[in-house]
């Protein structure tokens, strides 16, 4: 199947739109020209391809200093001690706006008014599925009683064309906003989603879909672990028996 030519310019703008990331313009030369005296240092914005992990270190880094007392009026903390003060302290809650995620590339088709689809893919190979991708693909829809991907798929890239990696949290929320907006135009109850990529960046991302969605081992997972099969034959049971009803 053919896949739609994207610009990815185009792309890349309209997912800054949806992420919230403002683009700065730089401002004119003239204002290299003003003398020393009237020069007012101005905290330059994040740009537009920081990441979230990124803006929190520059936080940290540009923090004010804390003075340190002379050693004759306080005694120095041993390296120890000192160590576990400043230590900084993550929480689970935070972990994934600091992890970095790993690029993919997913594949995406919605079959009927009842299931979409979502297939990760080599991210350095054609996006496409190989012959023995979609023949246990066609078994599994097959399974589940519904038709086989007779539209076209669309393509989904991690990081954003022209954009350095980012967290799993920023990743989510892109994968989420794609998802939503190919939903929008043609509706389906279910949203298959088949590989550990986009699994993570749904189940850890900051981002929420408003689709019941079944996230699973992707293809290649399962062709090179058969008994991966299994665990997915399992978790898909309560899909086939809504979908058999």
């Amino acid at each position: 199947m053919t896949i739609p030519a994207i610009d990815p310019a185009a792309l890349r703008l309209y997912y800054l739109q949806q992420l919230g990331v403002a683009v700065y313009v730089p401002r004119l030369a003239a204002d290299a020209e003003l003398p020393a005296a009237q020069q007012v240092e101005v905290e330059s914005p994040v740009a537009m391809t920081e990441t979230p992990a990124e803006t929190a270190s520059v936080q940290a880094t540009s923090a004010p200093r804390v003075s340190l007392r002379s050693s004759l009026e306080e005694p120095a903390q041993s390296p120890a001690k000192a160590a576990a003060v400043t230590k900084p302290v993550i929480s689970d809650v935070d972990a994934a706006a600091v992890q970095t995620m790993a690029p993919f590339q997913l594949l995406f088709a919605v079959i009927d008014a009842r299931v979409a689809v979502a297939l990760q893919v080599p991210v350095l190979g054609k996006p496409a599925l190989t012959e023995t991708e979609s023949k246990l693909l066609h078994n599994l829809l097959r399974w589940l009683g519904v038709p086989p991907v007779s539209e076209p798929w669309l393509q989904y890239r991690w990081p954003l064309p022209g954009m350095p990696a980012g967290s799993v949290a920023a990743a989510g929320k892109g994968l989420t906003i794609f998802l939503q907006q190919a939903l929008s135009n043609r509706p389906a109850q279910h949203l298959l989603v088949l590989g550990s990529g986009p699994v993570q960046c749904l189940q850890q991302g900051d981002g929420a879909l408003t689709v019941q969605g079944w996230l699973t081992h992707g293809l290649s997972e399962m062709l090179a672990v058969p008994t991966l099969k299994r665990e997915v034959w399992q978790q898909l049971l309560p899909l086939h028996a809504q979908l058999r009803r």
